[in-house]
């Protein structure tokens, strides 16, 4: 029991001095573990803190980084978002945009129940799309810390970038002008009278117009705002200073105009119209015809604005018409057609009636015939295939170098003298070739054969005017002339020169009295005769000489390059042969009759048979060699002398063989 309570008075005894030292340094020791483990938990928390800093910091400045040339989050231009795109690929959204709106958008222009919308697509309504891209791309670039990383986030709200608009002026006008038209009828408008002097405008009546300026600027400036309303027209009074007079002007305008002359197919009559006709693939005969003049009508427009400018309260004006005469008239071209007698050309028909018979038959063919401006004359298709059953006869033409009888013998002459007289025209030449032989007709070099299916003549009209060919036998004489509109003062005149001449041959061939041979060359009687050919050969160059007003020459062309064959000149004479088939002559070398008696006194008589000689003597073709330089007067008429002997001038001329050119 006793211990016990001791044990609980030890418990109870003061500390000793020792004791509390050390227990004073055991608590400073526990204090200053304390407070170092506060700091190290403090500065383990700033640099946490630091760290979370640093990593939204940085964070911020990658995320704008990637916006470095792209449009911020939550940015707007023309209704459409932005974000994240490229300037080029912002410019293309926002035109997108804009079009779609505008295509969808429009401003009624109404006046009554006329109503006409105007979409903003109608007047090439467009946004600044490249200077709206830009500003988006470049906004808030220059912000940095909270405000940068706000925009970042599209904390900042939308962001509506503005765009500038704008639309063609032209189109908007246009488009108020045709409401103007639409509706005019429901406006009391004044109107004007026009009569034969003048045209008179009464504004007594108190009119009403639609001020078509004030409505074209009101709604520009609706359209630049975006503001796509309606738009109530209202009509103002009509008075001096707001009348239309230029519109009037425009009404009574007639704009003088000439008449013309158009190529249409001659089978038109007067109503077709060449609108939407392929002219250039017609191929058809063509034919002129006439669009008449239109006078022209107006009035001084600058002294009507001035009288109405300072008309006061006047209500009734009346401007003098001026009317203008065009230059040209129905009357004055229809009178320049075939007005002049470009050329004429006449040559010489021989007396052998079958041929003239044919040479007028195929004048008759072109006689009067028509060729528009570019159009191809074809002798050929002018006058068509030389039958019997059409009237041509038999006469003498060249064939392989003979001379035989065709149908439409001697038409060549027809053909030639249009190329005479065309290139007197200084008409384009198309096709031509000369004869085998030279003709009689026509001067070397001036002649133009013609054979049905092989050969033709042909020239263009290249012209701005029609011409005419007038081709008329008369008497023994063949005459063309080519009508037209001259619009020079030239004359021309035809040169030939020769460059070569080759002799001809000459032979005697006697034949068989009786015999084929003989009844071909139409030899009946003893000692007949007949000669053929004799023609020399030449080369030759034919020039258009053109001569001004006073006679000078000015040009020398060359037209063509001619070859001329030699015919050897063959006299046939009908006798009777031997068995060596040698003629049977007399001492004189004259043909005799071997079974005649013979007499005491023999005496050579000549059989008086008829000649089959040309009763008159030829004349050498008018184009022979040219051997002096000095040009004769201009003139474009060229004839040729008679000639009685023309058994070369028949059609082809012998041009139907290979040779014959």
């Amino acid at each position: 029991m006793a211990n016990r309570t001791s044990s609980s008075r030890n418990e109870n005894r003061p500390m000793s001095s020792a004791a509390r030292a050390r227990e004073r340094i055991r608590r400073r020791k526990e204090q200053e573990r304390r407070r170092k483990m506060q700091i190290l938990a403090c500065t383990l928390a700033g640099l946490v803190l630091l760290g979370v800093v640093a990593i939204v910091a940085l964070s911020a400045y990658f995320k704008a980084d990637d916006y470095d040339d792209k449009v911020y989050p939550n940015i707007y231009a023309a209704g459409v978002e932005l974000s994240g795109m490229t300037e080029e690929e912002a410019r293309i959204a926002i035109e997108e945009a804009a079009a779609k709106y505008y295509q969808e958008n429009k401003i009624d222009l109404t006046y009554g129940n006329d109503v006409l919308p105007i979409y903003g697509s109608d007047v090439g309504m467009k946004v600044d799309a490249i200077s709206a891209a830009r500003e988006a791309v470049n906004y808030g670039k220059d912000l940095e810390g909270k405000d940068q990383r706000k925009l970042l986030k599209g904390k900042a709200g939308r962001i509506d970038i503005p765009t500038v608009g704008s639309y063609d002026d032209a189109l908007l006008l246009a488009k108020v002008e045709e409401f103007a038209t639409m509706v005019e009828d429901k406006i009391s408008v004044n109107s004007y009278e026009l009569t034969e002097l003048s045209v008179k405008i009464d504004l007594s009546n108190n009119g009403y117009v639609l001020d078509i300026a004030t409505i074209h600027n009101d709604l520009g400036e609706k359209l630049l705002a975006g503001d796509f309303t309606e738009y109530l027209a209202t009509p103002v009074q009509m008075t001096p200073q707001n009348l239309k007079i230029e519109e009037i002007y425009q009404s009574v305008f007639v704009e003088p105009k000439d008449a013309y002359m158009e190529y249409v197919p001659a089978e038109w009559g007067t109503e077709e119209t060449l609108e939407g006709f392929d002219m250039a693939n017609y191929s058809g005969k063509l034919k002129y015809r006439i669009q008449p003049e239109t006078v022209g009508i107006s009035f001084d427009l600058e002294a009507a604005k001035a009288e109405l400018a300072s008309a006061g309260d006047k209500k009734v004006f009346e401007f003098l018409l001026i009317k203008t005469n065009p230059q040209v008239t129905t009357e004055s071209l229809q009178n320049s057609i075939y007005k002049n007698v470009l050329s004429s050309v006449t040559t010489k028909l021989t007396s052998e009636k079958n041929r003239t018979a044919n040479v007028k038959l195929a004048s008759q063919s072109v006689n009067g015939l028509e060729l528009m401006p570019g159009e191809v004359f074809s002798f050929n298709q002018a006058v068509g295939q030389r039958t019997e059953a059409r009237g041509f006869k038999k006469a003498g033409t060249f064939v392989k170098g003979e001379v035989v009888d065709e149908i439409g013998g001697g038409i060549c002459q027809v053909s030639s003298t249009i190329y005479m007289a065309t290139l007197l025209t200084n008409l384009e030449q198309v096709e031509r070739a000369p004869h085998r032989f030279a003709v009689t007709y026509t001067p070397l070099g001036q002649d133009a054969t013609v054979y049905w299916g092989s050969l033709d003549y042909r020239f263009k009209n290249d012209t701005d005017y029609p011409i005419k060919i007038l081709a008329e036998v008369s008497g023994s004489s063949l005459t063309v002339k080519v009508l037209g509109t001259k619009t020079d003062s030239y004359k021309y005149k035809l040169s030939t020169t020769t460059n070569s001449t080759k002799e001809f041959k000459e032979e005697t061939k006697y034949i068989a009295l009786g015999g084929e041979e003989a009844l071909e060359y139409e030899l009946e009687k003893l000692g007949e005769k007949k000669v053929t050919g004799g023609k020399k050969g030449y080369t030759c160059s034919t020039y258009l000489i053109t001569y001004d007003e006073n006679g000078t020459e000015v040009s020398r062309k060359k037209v063509n390059d001619s070859s001329y064959k030699t015919q050897d000149k063959v006299t046939y004479i009908a006798c009777y042969l031997n068995e060596k088939g040698e003629p049977i002559l007399d001492e004189k070398g004259e043909p005799m009759d071997p079974n005649a008696p013979v007499t005491s006194e023999p005496t050579t008589t000549t059989p008086n048979t008829p000649s089959t000689e040309p009763t008159t003597k030829p004349e050498p073709p008018t184009s022979e060699p040219e051997t002096t330089t000095t040009p004769e007067p201009p003139t474009s008429e060229t004839e040729t002398s008679p000639s009685t002997e023309e058994p070369d001038v028949g059609e082809g001329a012998g041009q139907a063989d290979p040779g014959s050119r």
